[in-house]
This record gives C-alpha cells, sequence and structure tokens, in this order.
C-alpha cells in the first residue's frame, strides 16, 4: 500500500519554469493570448478549416495539462480530424499563478474562461463548432459553459467527469444514518470514493501542510488514483513528471454541490441529425468517477433531453449502456480514472471515433 509514502519528487511552493517538452510526432504546440497571460495549446491533424470536419477539443482536469491528450491527438490527427488540447492557467506550459494566487485564488470560473478562449480560437481556426471532450474535472468545467450558455458545441463527451450535480451531492440527501450516507458514498461521492481507496490520504495531508499535491505526492499514489494494476512504473513516473506543481482548491470545492444545469447543458449541445449529441464514457476501474457515477450523470441528462422533447422514456431506452435519448453511456473495460491515458487508451478512442462519426452524420 502507497498510503506511508510522504513525497517522490518534492512538493513545490513555487513554480520553476523549464523549457517546454519537444511535442510528440504529429502534435504541435502554440500560444493563445489571454488578458492574463499566454495559454499553451496543442494541436494535431489538419487544423486551420483545410477539412469540412468538426474539430475535436479536449479539456484537461486537475493536475494535468493538455499532455495528458497525447495519445488521443496522435491518434485523431492521424484520422485526418482536427483536434486541440487546452493547458490552463497554471497547467502545462501555459502561465503560472503564484502559489497562493493559484491555490486559493482561482476560481473554476477563472479556469472555465480560459477553457472558453481556447474554443474560441479553435472556432476561428476551423469556421464551425468544435465538439467537446472534457475529463475529470475539465469534464465539470465543460459542463459548466455549456450550462452558463458560453459556448455551442457540436457534440460533448465527458470522460470520468465531474457530475452537474456534484461530486458530493448525493451525500447530503440522507444526512441522519451514517451507514446509509457510506452507501451514498461509494454510489457518487468522488473524493469520498478516492479516499475510501487511500486512508491514509487525510494525515498526509496534515504532514505536508495541506499541499493540494499531496494525494499525488508520490508514482505509487499516482497509479493507484489515475491507473489500473498493468500500467508500468515507468510510464506512471514519467507522468506523475508531468503534474502540475501545485492546483486549485477551489476547482473542486466549487463542484462539491450541484454547479450545472442538465437541461442548459443539452440546450447548447446542437449534436446530430440522428439526435445523438452526448457521450458519457468512463473506466470500469475508476476509482472516483466510478461507473455508478458515470451511469448517473448519463441518466440526468438523458432525462433533461427527454423533458425538452416532452417524450416519455420506454422500456427500451432505461439501459444506461446503448444510445437512448441523444445520450450514449460506455465504459472502457480495465481502465482507471485516466482512461485516456492508461494501457486501454485505444479503446476509449476507438468509442469516442465511433461516437464522433455518429455526430458527424
Amino acid at each position: 500500500m502507497p498510503g506511508f509514502h510522504l513525497s517522490y519528487r518534492g512538493l513545490f511552493w513555487r513554480y520553476h519554469p523549464s523549457p517546454p517538452e519537444p511535442c510528440p510526432a504529429g502534435v504541435t504546440r502554440t500560444f493563445i493570448e489571454t488578458p492574463n497571460g499566454s495559454l499553451e495549446v496543442l494541436s494535431a491533424g489538419p487544423v486551420g478549416g483545410s477539412t469540412n470536419k468538426s474539430p475535436i477539443f479536449f479539456a484537461h482536469g486537475g493536475m494535468g495539462s493538455a499532455f495528458v491528450w497525447a495519445e488521443y491527438l496522435q491518434y485523431f490527427g492521424s484520422l485526418g480530424i482536427p483536434c486541440y488540447a487546452i493547458s490552463l492557467r497554471g497547467h502545462g506550459n501555459s502561465w503560472h499563478p503564484s502559489f497562493l494566487r493559484m491555490v486559493w485564488g482561482t476560481t473554476k470560473q477563472m479556469l472555465a474562461g480560459d477553457l472558453i478562449a481556447g474554443i474560441r480560437y479553435a472556432e476561428e481556426k476551423e469556421s464551425r463548432e468544435v465538439i467537446l471532450v472534457g475529463h475529470s474535472s475539465g469534464g465539470g468545467l465543460s459542463q459548466l459553459i455549456l450550462s452558463n450558455g458560453d459556448v455551442k458545441a457540436k457534440g460533448l463527451a465527458l470522460l470520468g467527469a465531474v457530475p452537474a450535480f456534484g461530486s458530493y451531492a448525493s451525500l447530503l440527501k440522507n444526512p441522519s444514518s451514517s451507514r446509509l450516507l457510506l452507501t451514498n458514498a461509494n454510489r457518487a461521492g468522488v473524493y469520498v470514493n478516492w479516499m475510501s481507496k487511500d486512508p491514509f490520504l487525510m494525515i498526509r495531508m496534515i504532514l505536508q501542510g495541506y499541499h493540494p499535491n499531496s494525494p499525488l505526492s508520490h508514482p505509487a499514489l499516482t497509479k493507484q488514483a489515475f491507473f489500473c494494476e498493468k500500467v508500468s512504473d515507468s510510464y506512471v513516473e514519467a507522468f506523475h513528471r508531468r503534474l502540475s506543481p501545485f492546483e486549485s482548491f477551489l476547482w473542486p470545492f466549487g463542484m462539491l454541490l450541484p454547479f450545472a444545469t442538465p437541461a442548459r447543458i443539452v440546450g447548447s449541445v446542437v449534436g446530430s441529425a440522428k439526435g445523438l449529441k452526448i457521450l458519457v464514457m468512463g473506466g470500469e476501474r475508476d476509482i472516483m468517477t466510478t461507473p455508478d457515477v458515470m451511469r448517473k450523470l448519463a441518466s440526468r441528462l438523458r432525462e433533461a433531453i427527454e423533458g425538452r422533447s416532452s417524450r416519455k422514456q420506454t422500456d427500451g431506452e432505461k439501459s444506461m449502456d446503448a444510445t437512448t435519448a441523444g445520450v450514449r453511456c460506455v465504459f472502457v473495460e480495465g481502465a482507471g480514472h485516466h482512461l485516456q491515458n492508461d494501457v486501454q487508451w485505444k479503446d476509449g478512442a476507438r468509442k469516442l471515433f465511433e461516437f464522433y462519426e455518429r455526430v458527424q452524420e
């Protein structure tokens, strides 16, 4: 058990800039300017409006950056699909706030503004709406900006995403019984799910001065939280070195309770002529946004679409693993939370490509 590992690369209270790593084959890096600073965007495929295909825009989650989409960028770029991935402020090679400003002064709305800037950039380059793909807390931001009407999307894919109903909200429904509370935590308490697999998480946080990186302060902890057992230690160590030096607490705190409205989310997704709008995809072995959480998210979005169309759900539409009422819910067998980087990443990429093709129809 990795619970007593206190540090591997050290916990940083300052950002130490270094030259950007070379991009993977077929991927290019550019920077877009915002009023606060420059944001890194990785792109692949025939970008710049040279194709009539809808672009894919990838949004990373907490501690990540555009690099977590490297495999997917190469995969979809090789298929002739224009695709983009952004590094939000404080992540990757984008501009970095100071420790206190990042940890305690960077809200989910600020990060959402960076995501919107990146989407606008891709829309201008391609002259069409994007298919938005958000992972984890980045999936939460994706739901937020769609709910607020800040952007429109051709399609929406939520991969291991923090659900619009909040990562902790369901725990408040049965406060009178600790036994029932634990049962609900297993179903929908994203961070409680994480703590149940890492019983020393809070102890480690205290010993490490409540540093936001504490839960991932050792590659073994990163592997336990994000990957399946089959992933190589060398891959995890390289992944671990690319994590952000520190993260905003206000980002996950701002998503504990409901933060987006399903009806408004689906109203901002154009979808295909055949009605498919949204893909909800999870890792079968995800210990945070578990399959139950993903099924519940798909159900809420499906209900919102049904409410908009005033149609009743038939018995055949109740399966959570089929395309029903504009929402498809699927799982990548054996994959952990970072399903786009795990051993089975190609399985997830193929499922996303199937969704992409359907949305193009």
